[in-house]
């Protein structure tokens, strides 16, 4: 690199962190990479799709309904999405879903929602930190599938 590179890189460095917390260049330089790649695998999808959907015929398509779990759509008004939205900016400590906490996490039975439990053997009485029990697998909905899964059907199916 020059001078004269090194001396924009630093003024950007500067403008991007004016009344920004929390958020480093690198941090952004690997978010921008991310968002990139997103841009770049979704094209491919939509490219994909049946040449019916961006007609411009008089019956328009219908969206695709996604779910988590059985009846469990993934949408903001579900308070269930993919990725992070304001207020909730952190997932679920259990499905790892957006929109919602552990205690009202719609992809779990209902008779473990809103009940202080224990995320590492799911009975009450105890956190998870204070666990000595074996571990046990999230008692999720039937059907459930995770964020990841979630995304990789839309990719590669």
């Amino acid at each position: 690199m020059n001078d004269g590179n090194n001396e924009n890189t630093t003024e950007e460095i500067e403008i991007i962190n004016v009344g920004k917390e929390g958020i480093s260049y690198g941090e952004l330089k690997r978010l921008h990479s991310m968002s990139m790649l997103t841009l770049s695998n979704m094209s491919k999808v939509i490219s994909s799709l049946p040449s019916t959907s961006m007609s411009t015929s008089s019956s328009p398509t219908n969206p695709i309904t996604l779910y988590s779990s059985k009846n469990v759509k993934i949408s903001k008004t579900n308070n269930n999405w993919l990725i992070p939205y304001y207020p909730f900016k952190e997932g679920c400590r259990v499905c790892h879903y957006y929109g919602h906490s552990l205690k009202n996490c719609p992809n779990l039975k209902p008779e473990f929602r809103g009940v202080d439990r224990c995320i590492h053997c799911w009975e009450p009485g105890h956190l998870s930190g204070n666990c000595s029990r074996d571990s046990k697998v999230p008692p999720y909905n039937e059907d459930f599938l995770s964020p990841e899964e979630i995304i990789n059907n839309l990719f590669y199916k």
